[in-house]
């Protein structure tokens, strides 16, 4: 079991990150809670927050 904190800018965002995690080895399933508000949240830190390339299913044709 692995527990990821992620924060992403809209819920198509989130939908891509699922799909991502989806094709990676070993994972067969996902439980997501969105969180409306918190207590403390640090700002995201630059050069350590990336945004992931889309996956190849949802890349939009060259053509």
């Amino acid at each position: 079991c692995v527990l990821l904190k992620v924060r992403t800018e809209d819920t198509k965002a989130l939908e891509g990150l699922l799909l991502r995690l989806y094709e990676t080895p070993g994972v067969t399933s996902t439980r997501s809670y969105v969180v409306l508000a918190t207590y403390l949240e640090r700002p995201v830190q630059p050069g350590i927050t990336t945004r992931w390339p889309t996956p190849r299913h949802m890349a939009k044709p060259l053509y």
